[in-house]
């Protein structure tokens, strides 16, 4: 896929897998459109995603960055990100839904966040944006789950399961034959331990800190690197599976075999 005429936004992009993602794009010649969502997580704020957008337009070019102030739970202002892409680049042709979190205590801003936040911005791009905006005959939606979104995590249950939820939404929209016929197409990415800041908040707000220790311990032996996740962005956009999810672990890029109706009756 060529990436040189396209334009992207990536929701809680100032850092994490966000910047991560947005970094692997640019390295490919997109022109990227960072949004940041600023009411989720200490560090996601104005000064951190102006920093990060000054950081990469540095590097890649001036321009080449833009940073909005982005709130998902919101329509509005997740809505004000994409007008702004538009009034920048004059297109959208990817939506990155990573921005998400880990917050057993404040249970509810969690399913904000990874479930409503992810379904806000993927309507407002498959009935408002894309269809009008796209550049090409193709665009993509990728949403960020997790390799709790494919296995249980006891340590984690309410993020578990906006994790698995994100992962329904991806393959319902993924197999919806209106948006295939608009040439829309929609991915999951389940990376396992990666090098976040969010791995060092998620034992604050861990209900059950004895089940995070013990898992911590079982995964913190190796972190992969944020734009490995950027890495399996591109391949699930370059492979045009809609509907499929892509583990990530250890640097290295699965694509995740579901079993079918027919092989889990067999299953009797």
């Amino acid at each position: 896929m060529n990436l040189s005429e396209k334009v992207a936004i990536v929701t809680g992009g100032a850092g994490g897998i966000g910047k991560g993602c947005a970094e692997e794009l640019l390295e490919n010649g997109i022109k990227i459109h960072c949004t940041l969502q600023g009411v989720t997580i200490a560090d996601v704020n104005d000064t951190l995603g102006k920093a990060s957008a000054e950081e990469l337009n540095q590097k890649y070019g001036s321009s080449k960055v833009l940073f909005v102030k982005t709130d998902v739970t919101n329509t509005e202002s997740f809505e004000n990100a994409f007008s702004k892409t538009i009034e920048a680049y004059g297109n959208v042709d990817i939506l990155i839904n990573n921005a998400g979190l880990m917050n057993e205590i404040n249970w509810k801003i969690s399913i904000q966040v990874n479930l409503i936040g992810v379904t806000i911005g993927s309507l407002l791009a498959i009935e408002k944006y894309f269809p009008k905006y796209k550049s090409g005959d193709k665009a993509y939606i990728i949403n960020l789950s997790s390799i709790a979104g494919i296995t249980p995590a006891d340590f984690c249950p309410v993020y578990t399961a906006t994790k698995h939820a994100v992962i329904g939404l991806t393959r319902s929209y993924g197999l919806n034959r209106h948006l295939l016929e608009k040439g829309i197409y929609v991915m999951a990415l389940c990376p396992s331990s990666t090098d976040t800041p969010m791995k060092d908040y998620m034992r604050e707000t861990a209900r059950y800190k004895d089940l995070y220790d013990e898992a911590f311990a079982q995964f913190s032996s190796y972190f992969q690197k944020t734009t490995t996740i950027g890495k399996a962005a591109i391949r699930a956009m370059e492979d045009e599976d809609s509907g499929s999810a892509w583990f990530i672990k250890d640097e290295e890029i699965y694509k995740v075999k579901f079993p079918t109706l027919e092989q889990l009756i067999g299953t009797k």
